[in-house]
Parts: C-alpha cells; sequence; structure tokens
C-alpha cells in the first residue's frame, strides 16, 4: 500500500444539495477555496480529485412484472460514486474529458433505472455547465452470456479547459443482488484530498468489514437511520489525503496499491458465512451442486460415457477438446451457465467450460473439485477477508492415482496442459460440499521457465543486410501473448506483429511474419525480411550494427525520469538473443563485439559469448538474467544504467573488411 507523501491544509465543506432542479447530491466548493490546488503544487500529477464520495445502500425491492410477467421481491443494493475534480494539466483534459462504461439490465426495468449519472464542470470564471442528454450516450452495445442486454454509456465534455473543476455522480441500482457487499477503494489515479464512505444496511443484516491497511481505515463510525422498526444503521469512513495510484511499467498489481475497504454480510437470511468454509459451502451448494452433462453432450465431445482405460492422457485430451469446441469468451465471472445453455450458444467463458469439464468427470467417476481463482498478476487475495469478491472465474482440481493437476480454462492458458505462473502463488478456495478451504498450489516440478528468445541469422549483401528472426516465448510471456492474441487467427496475429514498433526496422513492403498457433505450450513466431538500413560501406569495408529487439523494448519500456514505486517483473525471467551473421565472400572480420560479462543491481547479469564456428559465419549470444520478481526503487537509476549498457553492448558494430587476394 502506498504511503501519505502530501499534506494540503484546504478545508471543504460539502453539504446534501437539497435543490430539485439540479438533481446533484453535493455542491461544488467554491473557486476561492480551490486556489491553492494548483499545478506548481502538485507538479507532478495531472489532476487532483478533491471529495470522493461512495454510498452503498440496500432494502427489499419489489418489482411488479418482470420479463416473464411475474411479480419478485429481493434484496437490492444502490451504489453510488460521487467524485469533484480540478484538472491541472492538458493530460489531465484529455484523460478526463471523455468517460465510457458498461452495464447490464438483467431485469429489464430500462437502462435509466440502472445506471444513472450526472456531470457539471465550474469555469474558473464561476459559470458552470452542465451536461445534458445529448452530451450523455447510452446504446445497447450487446449481450452478456445469460443473454441480458448489455448498455454502453459515454460522454464528451464540450471545452474542457486546465483548471475547471468536474463533477460527477453516477448511482448504479442492481434491483436484485446475487451478492450483498464488494470493494470500496478510498484511493484512485489521481491524489485525493477527501474520501468518504457510507453503507447503509438493515437492522436485520449484519455486515462485517475488512480494511487495508487496517492501521489506515480503522473502524466506522455507526449512526441509526431511524428509530422506526426496521429501519438499518449507517456506517461511515472518511480519510484524507491519499497518494494517487500511478500507472508504470512493471508496478504491483492495482488491487495491491489501494487503500480499500471491504464488506460482506454474516447473516443474510441464510447460515452464518464468516469464513471461507462458509463462502465456499453456500457457493457450493447454489452454482456446483446441480445440473449435469448428458451421454449426448459428451458423445459430442468425442468421448463415451465411460471411456474405458481412464488415465491422465484422457482427461488431459477431453480439456483440450472442450477447448477448441467451445469459442471462448473475454471477462469471465465465477458464475457459470447451465450445460444446456452452453451448448446451445457453443460459447462461453472460463468458469462455463470448468464447469463442463467438471460434471463430464463426475460422470467418469474421477475425482474432481471446482475451485475459484485469481490471478496473482491481478492483485494479493488477503486471506483474512473472506469473501468471493476476490475471484473472478472459476477452475478444476483433478486427482488421479497419485496425479494432481489444477485445470484454467482461461485465454491465457495453453490448450496442452500447463500449470499456469500466475496460478502458484495466490491461494485458490476450493469449493466442497463438506468443508471448503483456500489451498496454495505448489510449483511444477521441473519449474516453467519464463523467457523471451531470439534467433536471428543475418545476411550481408553489397547493399542490403536480410536476416530471419523467430522469437519463442515460454510460461508468463506466453501466457501473456495469449491473452493479448487469442481472438485472433495466426493470419491476424502476424498482421498486427508486422505493424508492431518490434519489427519497425523492416522494409515493410519486403517482410514476412507467421505465428504459430496459441495452443502450444512455448510460442513461436517468424520475421523474415530486408532492414532498412543498408550496411555502411567506407573504402574496403562493410559496417552493421547488430539488433536487440527485445532487451531494446525492455529497456525503453523502463525508461522514465521519475519511478514512484518499487519495480514487480512478476516472475523470474531471462532475455536471450542469438545472432548468426554470415561473413560475405571475399571479406573477413576485422572488427566484432567482444564476449563480456555485465553485473546489474540484485544479481541481475548480461552475459555475452561471441565465437566463430565456421570460417563463413560469427555467432553472438546473449542472456539478460533477472533471477528475482521484486527490485527496490532504490535500484531503478542502476538498473536504467545497467540495461543501457547491455544494450549498446548487444549492438555493436561488426566490420567486415576486404580479403586481399594474392
Amino acid at each position: 500500500m502506498k504511503t501519505i507523501v502530501f499534506t494540503i491544509l484546504i478545508f471543504f465543506f460539502f453539504p446534501e444539495n437539497q435543490a430539485v432542479a439540479q438533481q446533484f447530491l453535493r455542491e461544488l466548493p467554491s473557486l476561492q477555496s480551490t486556489t491553492a490546488i494548483n499545478s506548481a503544487r502538485f507538479k507532478y500529477d495531472d489532476a487532483i480529485i478533491i471529495l470522493k464520495e461512495q454510498s452503498y445502500k440496500t432494502d427489499l425491492a419489489v418489482i411488479d412484472h418482470d420479463r416473464y410477467g411475474n411479480s419478485i421481491a429481493g434484496l437490492s443494493a444502490v451504489r453510488t460514486t460521487i467524485k469533484i475534480i480540478k484538472v491541472l494539466t492538458e493530460k489531465g483534459v484529455q484523460d478526463l474529458g471523455t468517460f465510457s462504461d458498461r452495464f447490464s439490465d438483467y431485469m429489464e426495468i430500462g437502462p435509466e433505472n440502472v445506471y444513472q449519472i450526472r456531470v457539471r464542470v465550474l469555469k474558473p470564471d464561476s459559470t458552470i455547465y452542465v451536461l445534458n442528454e445529448t452530451d450523455i450516450r447510452r446504446f445497447k452495445e450487446g449481450f452478456t452470456k445469460s443473454n441480458d442486454v448489455t448498455w454502453k454509456i459515454t460522454y464528451r465534455i464540450p471545452d474542457l479547459k486546465v483548471n475547471d473543476i468536474i463533477q460527477i455522480e453516477v448511482v448504479e441500482t442492481d434491483p436484485f443482488a446475487k451478492l450483498i457487499g464488494g470493494f470500496f477503494v478510498f484511493s484512485d489515479t489521481y491524489p485525493v484530498l477527501y474520501s468518504n464512505l457510507y453503507v447503509t444496511m438493515r437492522n436485520r443484516d449484519l455486515p462485517r468489514f475488512y480494511s487495508f491497511p487496517p492501521e489506515k481505515i480503522g473502524h466506522p463510525a455507526i449512526s441509526q437511520v431511524s428509530e422506526n422498526i426496521g429501519s438499518g444503521k449507517t456506517y461511515f469512513w472518511s480519510v484524507r489525503n491519499l497518494n494517487g495510484i500511478h500507472s508504470e511499467s512493471f508496478d504491483p498489481p492495482r488491487l495491491d496499491q489501494e487503500i480499500m475497504t471491504i464488506f460482506k454480510l454474516t447473516k443474510i437470511d441464510r447460515t452464518d458465512n464468516l469464513t471461507w468454509n462458509h463462502a465456499g459451502n453456500n457457493f457450493f451448494e447454489d452454482y456446483i451442486d446441480y445440473d449435469d452433462v448428458s451421454q449426448s453432450q459428451i458423445q459430442s465431445l468425442g468421448f463415451r460415457r465411460r471411456p474405458e482405460g481412464m488415465d491422465i492422457r484422457l482427461i488431459d485430451s477431453l480439456y483440450a477438446a472442450i477447448r477448441n469446441k467451445f469459442s471462448l469468451l473475454p471477462d469471465p465471472g465465477i458464475y457459470p451457465l447451465k450445460i444446456d445453455y452452453l451448448f446451445e450458444r457453443m460459447t462461453g467463458d472460463a468458469s462455463d467450460l470448468a464447469f463442463l469439464f467438471h460434471k463430464v468427470l463426475k460422470e467418469w467417476e474421477v475425482k474432481s473439485e471446482c475451485f475459484l481463482m485469481r490471478n496473482q498478476n491481478q492483485g494479493t487475495i488477503e486471506e483474512s477477508a473472506p469473501t468471493l469478491s476476490w475471484f473472478n472465474r472459476m477452475g478444476v482440481k483433478v486427482t488421479i492415482d497419485s496425479t494432481v493437476r489444477y485445470y484454467d480454462f482461461d485465454a491465457a492458458a495453453p490448450s496442452v496442459y500447463q500449470l499456469p505462473t500466475y496460478l502458484v502463488k495466490n491461494p485458490v478456495l476450493i469449493l466442497r460440499e463438506e468443508y471448503s478451504d483456500l489451498e496454495k498450489i505448489a510449483p511444477p516440478q521441473p519449474k516453467v521457465l519464463s523467457s523471451i528468445s531470439e534467433n536471428r541469422f543475418i545476411s550481408v549483401g553489397p547493399a542490403t543486410i536480410r536476416d530471419s528472426t523467430t522469437l519463442s516465448l515460454t510460461g508468463y510471456f506466453a501466457e501473456e501473448f495469449r491473452h493479448e492474441h487469442f481472438r485472433r487467427t495466426s493470419g491476424e496475429i502476424s498482421k498486427v506483429l508486422s505493424e508492431s514498433p518490434l519489427l519497425s526496422h523492416y522494409v515493410q513492403d519486403d517482410l514476412v511474419v507467421n505465428s504459430q498457433p496459441l495452443g502450444r505450450p512455448v510460442i513461436l513466431w517468424n520475421a523474415t525480411g530486408t532492414w532498412k538500413e543498408k550496411p555502411e560501406i567506407v573504402g574496403d569495408q562493410h559496417i552493421i550494427r547488430l539488433k536487440s529487439l527485445e532487451l531494446s523494448s525492455l529497456r525503453d519500456k523502463l525508461f522514465s525520469p521519475i519511478r514512484y514505486g518499487h519495480l514487480y517483473f512478476n516472475v523470474p525471467f531471462t532475455l536471450s538473443t542469438t545472432t548468426q551473421v554470415e561473413i560475405p565472400d571475399g571479406f573477413h572480420v576485422s572488427t566484432q563485439p567482444a564476449s563480456v560479462v555485465i553485473p546489474g543491481p540484485d544479481k541481475i547479469t548480461f552475459h555475452q559469448y561471441v565465437s566463430t564456428p565456421s570460417p563463413n559465419r560469427i555467432v553472438i549470444e546473449n542472456t539478460l538474467n533477472i533471477p528475482s520478481e521484486f527490485l527496490d526503487i532504490t535500484q531503478y537509476k542502476a538498473l536504467q544504467e545497467f540495461l543501457e549498457k547491455a544494450v549498446t553492448t548487444s549492438t555493436s558494430e561488426i566490420i567486415f573488411t576486404k580479403t586481399d587476394k594474392k
């Protein structure tokens, strides 16, 4: 969590606005009270959030007629977020001048009743511009996997300027909440001067709160809404002067930087669910312990209902068959579709496919347990807060003989089984009827290495340089590549790669890129073409400068004059480049790179080894090794200097000189 590094002695009063005409819940601050908030005082920030206020309220809701003509009642949840922001820079204008969000109207009560938004701008001359319905657009975007209508809402603030003050109020209504509770983040992208949270619950509901870091948030103040029977209580927190969460390369997951409160109900008309056991058992009862797969559905996957010779290879083939048969949806949730609906649509998210996998294995009488997970690079799960809100999808644990495997249908995982690197740190919640609990997954043996290997073959002509480069990605890098490109064909991936800055040194018309299928554990792609650069000819010498694509890319990605936090690489990794250069006929190498070892901070190293295995070829092998996933911010400048030396070394010159003929 980030610490507080500034204090600003400005006092604001934000009364509730009772004017019905404006409909805003909070008044804007006076211009005089905001003069101290300026770019000179906050020179590294693009905007300052003067007030961030969140509220959450539950109550009994009744809908006379749902989509099927029924009258139904349930517990509703209304979440309101108010932000008052002063813009300090042109980048702040660019970032805050437009907005988009998505929501679903699963009860079909009308998008205006599900998602309300109000926006206005206070100008330095005291004029106020209120966005109207022509500025705010709502339109149908598609459907969720449960066939609920999804809406997109966008707006653009016209003529937004530096020193304008924006007020944004969003009210989201969930008429029949599946899960009461959630995450409430006090911090934000920009520094926050005042951050408030109100949670109002019925008296019959008993909430449990968890705050991180606890010493910063503390316990809430409690007030009675009224003395009437059935009225509730409001829990209130207020935090001041919070750092902004800067987005920078190799920063920790945003969730790990946020200052937050999480709450859940300990009692909501069912058994106490204060523990992971109760949370998991309730989920198992509601979403796992129902539905079955039919014999015809199993046969459509290419298997018999109960095949003979059950072993791990057969289970792996079922995993691959399900991945290949169904189209995978992005952005999974933890709640699976019914199996009949999955087969009807032939598309589902990772949890839907995992649920089908589990049900087939149960038919085969294989020990199979569903689990809930969250990737380590999406934030750390706080084990002291037993809420399902930590998780974003479901997987399956399989035990057969002495073999235990954890199957994930996420786009980042290959269709050939391999334990993903992102599952070996955060615990998963094993879902059982008897006893559910968190479980840490042991790293695979041997370990899956995370690496990028660049193999390049260069031929030098009288006026051209051509090469063929193959990149292979393993472990974490392969997972990231799959996640980015899983909805693209091999041809589409090749086109995207050919236009990337990584291959900008090629003549575009002469570049050919081929990408292999994403389902394999190792990602491979190849680029062949002619360089834009030509050999430099000086007298009887031809001079070329080597390339190191991934190392140069890493150096550029890390370059920043200001660093706000420690570096998190997610996993230890290596970058290696092997360059084979064909010596032109009639030439010999008169100047070549040197073999060298360059030490870096915190045991990071760079090795270069040069050899001449044959009279017409020179080979340069480079390896960057980063053995730790964490680097302290105090080592940042040393890392930059180290990478600059490594790039300079790996992109040094080779000089070919004509050989005298006697």
